[in-house]
């Protein structure tokens, strides 16, 4: 004879949520999708996720790269929030990182929400810089 029981959530009374695989969800509630894009004109919005409706993106990594033609001051690269695909203005920003000529960086295993409704962009101030993103929406949470 087993026992039945249920999991829910101390505050919200919603019960845990259980996939089709009979899984019980504590890490990730979904699988991250990459985009590679290259960075190659200063001063310009490169989007590296967009928007859907009634979704949050999480950002689970994030690798750069910059190659043998970024100067010798580095290329300054910011990761923002923008209202649309082509802004270069800033909402929220994300990660701002200088980026030496050959240099790299490699940020995995992230928990970085960002806001419902926006575009995830990036620029540079010197080129050429690699990005592979790595991200996935959950549903928006519900007031």
């Amino acid at each position: 004879m087993g026992i039945t029981s249920k999991i829910v959530d101390a505050l919200s009374g919603k019960p845990a949520k259980v996939t089709s695989r009979g899984q019980l969800v504590t890490a990730p509630l979904e699988f991250s999708s990459t985009t590679s894009i290259k960075l190659e004109v200063v001063d310009t919005a490169y989007t590296l996720s967009s928007p859907k409706t009634n979704k949050q993106g999480v950002i689970t990594d994030i690798i750069i790269s910059g190659d043998k033609n970024i100067g010798t001051n580095g290329s300054i690269l910011e990761i923002y929030e923008a209202t649309d695909s082509t802004t270069t203005t800033v909402s929220k920003a994300i990660l701002t990182a200088s980026i030496a000529k050959s240099g790299n960086m490699v940020l995995t295993n992230l928990n970085w929400p960002f806001s419902e409704g926006v575009w995830l962009s990036a620029k540079c101030d010197d080129d050429n810089i690699y990005i592979t993103y790595g991200g996935y929406y959950i549903d928006s949470e519900e007031d």
